[in-house]
């Protein structure tokens, strides 16, 4: 990828994008950058077919006074998740799995769950599907979820995602047949909740393909798309582009801790809720499949009708009118927001109080990285960061990028 002149993107170009706007991103974010709360920041915006803006600025390294480089390898954490929802759409237009099959089918395990209530365990009163796992329905939870029984026993089991993995080298089968021994948190299909399902969503991937899943995302969606850096791991041969991570320290400033999270050396096991690494450059790529309907650069990866099953909101009244509500740190809580196969759709924009579209899909991760894909607007915007965890932080920045996104978009059609 390389670097866009804003300047050069004026209100009549194909873009229909104000540059004066767009010119306000880079101040925006790098006041951010010199008061210590991120360590960097590159921005894509892809709008009518064009590369409008990329901007990277900040440190690749903070200690070393590296600057950031437009081909850096970011921890992706969550955004790995639609990589995974793409892979088991394949499978199901491939008639290899039905979305509806019951979880057990493929993982045994699963089967005759039970569902910590009160402090007392009850039987599930169905069997959890693979639609639970794809809209996070499922039961299922996260080992650092607050006031959550059942998150406790997953942090208790060493079920501490990628940072147990990478220490203690066990399998995703073994990691998956431990989750299964803990009770769900809920019935399947009746709240939502952010959890582990698309690392046993990966793991379904395993037993129906008979391939790794790594192997499975390698063959089947970043070699064909072109994502020359995406991985579970960061290879010996760009293991130097891999960016510092942070988290806050006491005095206000930014303490790295790179050196505890992995990531450089090949994992035990793939884990699709949040193990992937990959550039901006590689994102866009997968976004612009998204924006196409499951198509790029004349290579399909998802038939039209199978890739909308990712964008369309699965969550119905039942829900409540904040389904995301038990998001960490608020994200995505608003009201006008849904979801759809591992990412979230916008359901009302006008509700949401945030600038957008109807049928908006996106998602964050971790480390203070964000993407969404607007159809109405022919649009992709990617902000990526590496601070953890980046939710606080990321609300606000990605706040401001939306802003100027859409107010450029008014400028420029205007004009």
């Amino acid at each position: 990828m390389v670097h866009a002149d804003v300047e050069r993107a004026p209100a009549s170009a194909g873009s229909r994008m104000a540059a004066a706007r767009l010119s306000r991103i880079r101040p925006a974010l790098q006041r951010y950058i010199d008061e210590g709360v991120i360590p960097c920041a590159q921005t894509v915006i892809f709008r009518r077919g064009e590369l409008v803006l990329e901007e990277v600025q900040g440190w690749d390294s903070v200690e070393r006074r590296e600057p950031l480089k437009s081909d850096a390898i970011f921890r992706l954490y969550s955004m790995t998740k639609p990589l995974v929802g793409v892979a088991i759409l394949q499978l199901h237009q491939e008639g290899r799995l039905a979305l509806n099959d019951p979880v057990e089918a493929y993982l045994p395990e699963f089967a005759d769950m039970q569902i910590l209530e009160n402090g007392e365990l009850v039987p599930a009163q169905r069997p959890i599907t693979l639609h639970d796992l794809l809209t996070h329905t499922a039961g299922l939870s996260y080992h650092f979820l607050l006031d959550d029984p059942v998150a406790e026993q997953y942090a208790a089991a060493g079920l501490h995602d990628n940072w147990t993995v990478q220490a203690t080298g066990i399998s995703l089968a073994h990691y998956v047949e431990k989750l299964a021994s803990l009770p769900l948190r809920a019935q399947p299909g009746t709240q939502w909740c952010y959890s582990e399902a698309m690392n046993v969503l990966g793991r379904v991937v395993e037993v129906v393909s008979g391939q790794r899943f790594g192997a499975f995302l390698d063959d089947r969606i970043i070699k064909p798309l072109g994502m020359v850096d995406t991985g579970f791991h960061a290879r010996a041969d760009n293991r130097d582009r891999l960016v510092d991570v942070y988290q806050p320290d006491a005095e206000g400033g930014l303490m790295r801790i790179s050196e505890t999270l992995g990531f450089e050396f090949a994992p035990s096991a793939d884990l699709g809720g949040s193990g992937l690494v990959g550039t901006a450059a590689d994102y866009l790529r997968f976004a612009r499949m998204l924006l196409g309907d499951g198509e790029l650069d004349g290579v399909r990866i998802l038939e039209p009708e199978t890739a909308r099953l990712l964008f369309t909101n699965h969550l119905g009244p039942e829900f409540g009118d904040r389904p995301l509500r038990r998001m960490p740190q608020g994200l995505y809580a608003e009201r006008g927001v849904g979801h759809g196969y591992c990412g979230v759709v916008i359901t009302d924009p006008a509700v949401r109080g945030i600038p957008g579209s109807p049928g908006e899909y996106s998602w964050a991760g971790a480390a203070n990285t964000n993407f969404w894909v607007d159809f109405e607007e022919d649009l992709i915007v990617i902000v990526l960061s590496q601070v953890f965890p980046g939710e606080s932080a990321a609300r606000e920045i990605h706040g401001i990028v939306r802003k100027l996104v859409y107010e450029s978009i008014r400028q420029g059609s205007a004009s």
